[in-house]
Formats: C-alpha cells, structure tokens, sequence
C-alpha cells in the first residue's frame, strides 16, 4: 500500500461508534484512505482519542482467548459505520470470513481458510491466508 495514500493501523486506535451508549472499539488492524482521515480528524476536537472516520478495511482476530464480545455486536457497529469491508479471523479454525457493506448492510462476502485474499477497495492488496496462519502459529 502506498504510505502517501493509505494509513495503517495495528490494535492500538480506538474506533468510536456512535451509538448510546457511546462505544469505543479497538480493532486488530485499520486500513484509512489517508485524505478521509486527515479530514475526519480535522473534523473532531484535537484531544478526541478516538477515530471517527469509517476505515476501508477492519480486521478482527477472532479467539476464545481474545474475546471481544458477540460476533453480531462487532458487526453491527461496523454496519453503523458503514464500513466497506470487514475481515473476521480466527486462527483457531483456521476460517477466514470477509463482509461487505452494499445496501445498508454487512453481508458475508467470502467463507474460507486457504488461498489468497484481496482487499475490495485494493486489488492490488492481497493476502496468502497459508502464511497467516503460519503467523499465528508462531505466536
């Protein structure tokens, strides 16, 4: 990915989700056009800890040992966000599952555990799931 377009982020920002209550998630990565987030920022105040801007992809590890609640509550704050794309893994499985915002909704995209995986709004990005699950394994 190109630094000057995109900006990415490894479990370490809070995404805040509007909704009562107001809830904060912390995604495993964050994928950012770069101008939509410069510009959702300047939106916010400068000591807002959260990002408010919908990021072109979320990934969540998904693991009994990681718990982050009920598969449907985190997708149902992405949904409300409308975020283009959200990728689910759980290396336990192995399984890999990609969601895609169209109509409103988060539908299921895409169910497997070998092969590559391309990021919609990226074609270009693509990800070998043999080597990820290698990764995990190595942890």
């Amino acid at each position: 990915m190109d630094p000057r377009r995109y900006s990415l982020f490894g479990g370490d920002v809070g995404l805040g989700i509007e909704r009562v209550p107001l809830t904060c998630r912390v995604p495993d990565v964050l994928v950012f056009d770069a101008e939509a987030l410069r510009e959702g920022r300047a939106r916010t105040s400068a000591n807002d800890p959260y990002i408010w801007t919908a990021p072109d992809l979320l990934v969540e590890c998904l693991s009994p040992s990681n718990r982050k609640g009920a598969v449907r509550e985190l997708l149902a704050d992405y949904e409300q966000m409308a975020v283009p794309e959200v990728w689910l893994l759980n290396p336990d499985l192995p399984r890999f599952t990609s969601y895609r915002y169209e109509s409103g909704t988060l539908r299921e995209f895409e169910t497997t555990s070998v092969g590559m995986v391309t990021m919609r709004l990226l074609p270009g990005v693509t990800v070998d799931l043999a080597d990820l699950w290698a990764a995990f394994a190595s942890l």
